[in-house]
């Protein structure tokens, strides 16, 4: 193990990090002329490698033999010593693969290092022209990748990081591939870059997990994972195709502000606790179709002008979608909510909007109230124009008559919070509002997207 101070190396951590690190390892002869050891000193990429003459491989390839061997006993002397953690802070790796049997038994920080080429964290065998996992490896303390650089494919396939992991700032320039891996406590890829193909596949995430900002510029892998703990994807982007298919979310999710990427799939995802998209950005063939849905907010959604974002058996007796526009949505063979019980629900139909029924929370209730009635008309418009295209005119007819029923209850309560309204018109506001019987009337009305007359039911 390099553990020399007589000419030590003179690799410090970028100066935004804030982190006093004085690296005890002594300087070695490199033909860069660095002032580092040889954990630090750059190393020759694989584009590099080719443009060399025979001599300067060979000694190339000695040199990152010996890196490796000082790596393995500087991993095991680590192990041995008092420190409280393995400090690999800003190493520069050439081509990595950290085999089946070692375990890291204290906590590891990877902090701003630098992987230049292949970095398999497993067993790895060949077939074909790629290498895979046989078996993964174990991180028996936390794992700290904080600004990491992966140049090359990063596998991390089947390993098992117990306490977690830190993935924060890291960046992936080639493909990351996370496949079957177990993440034992909260973990973070919050603005991480994925710059290739990114694979989580069957991944498993026991507690709280977080991919703030993250950007996944080729879109993602989630297809059958588990967030057992609640995941959020906060402001993450994805710029191509997303899978969530059977994937299982089982506590609180957002995807709150979210740019999502053509060809998204949420088929037969589990999603038993509150999810929400608020803000969120859908592109082309985006597909909505999970296998439960409890409890969701699709509110102030993105939705491409010509597209096609598609919600298909899905229950959505508990979604919001304030401020989203439905009639750019196709809805096939969903579930909506039904309205209150009483005798004036005989006359609405069986279908309504659940921003109907929930109730206001906010302190100040008229305001709340007041604003979300013509929000919630405003979605029963959209409902009718995007039924009647479809020619499915008894839905039409009841988002209709929610409809009227929205723009009511807003002119009664505004009379019923207005600061110098007189007593006796809050009490017949009042009145007018928790009746249950209401005059129902009749009419012909005619629809102008397919110009053929409709029954419709209006509500005094």
């Amino acid at each position: 193990m390099l553990m020399h101070t007589q000419n030590p190396c003179q690799f410090r951590l970028p100066y935004f990090t804030q982190e006093r690190y004085e690296c005890p390892h002594e300087i070695v002869k490199n033909g860069n002329g660095e002032p580092f050891c040889l954990f630090h000193i750059k190393k020759t990429t694989l584009e590099e490698k080719k443009r060399m003459s025979e001599d300067e491989l060979q000694k190339l390839t000695r040199l990152e033999f010996g890196f490796s061997n000082y790596f393995v006993h500087f991993i095991k002397d680590a192990h041995t010593a008092q420190g409280q953690f393995i400090d690999c802070r800003g190493f520069r790796f050439p081509e990595t693969s950290i085999r089946e049997g070692v375990a890291f038994h204290k906590k590891i920080d990877f902090t701003h290092a630098s992987f230049e080429e292949l970095s398999f964290f497993a067993t790895t065998m060949t077939i074909g022209d790629q290498e895979v996992s046989a078996k993964g490896i174990h991180f028996y303390e936390t794992a700290n990748f904080t600004g990491t650089l992966f140049k090359g494919f990063a596998g991390f396939i089947l390993v098992a990081f117990h306490k977690g992991a830190t993935f924060t700032e890291a960046t992936f320039e080639d493909r990351a591939i996370f496949e079957r891996t177990h993440f034992g406590a909260d973990t973070s890829f919050d603005e991480a870059t994925f710059k290739n193909e990114a694979d989580f596949e069957k991944a498993r995430f026991s507690e709280s997990a977080s991919f703030h900002k993250a950007s996944f510029q080729s879109g993602a892998n989630f297809a059958q994972s588990q967030f057992e703990g609640g995941v959020d994807f906060n402001a993450a982007i994805f710029g191509g195709a997303t899978d969530f298919s059977l994937a299982h979310l089982a506590k609180e999710t957002s995807f709150s502000k979210v740019q999502f990427g053509e060809g998204t799939q949420f088929n037969s995802t589990i999603i038993p606790d509150k999810i929400s998209f608020d803000g969120a950005s859908l592109a082309d063939n985006f597909r909505f179709s999970p296998f439960c849905l409890p409890d969701a907010e699709f509110t102030s959604l993105t939705l491409p002008r010509v597209g096609n974002v598609t919600f298909e058996k899905v229950d959505l007796s508990k979604a919001s979608f304030l401020d989203t526009n439905l009639e750019l949505i196709t809805f096939r063979d969903v579930k909506w909510a039904r309205p209150a019980s009483g005798f004036g629900a005989l006359f609405r139909g069986s279908r309504c909007l659940y921003d109907e029924l929930r109730p206001a929370t906010d302190l100040n209730r008229s305001l709340v109230a007041t604003r979300d009635y013509e929000k919630i008309a405003e979605n029963y418009q959209q409902l009718v124009l995007n039924y009647e295209k479809k020619r499915d005119y008894d839905s039409a007819e009841d988002f209709h008559v929610g409809e009227m029923e929205m723009r009511r209850k807003k002119r009664g309560n505004r009379v019923a919070f207005r600061y110098n309204a007189r007593i006796s018109d809050k009490f017949k506001n009042e009145s007018r509002i928790l009746t249950n019987g209401r005059t129902v009337i009749t009419s012909i009305g005619f629809s102008v997207t397919t110009g053929q007359a409709i029954g419709r039911r209006f509500l005094s």
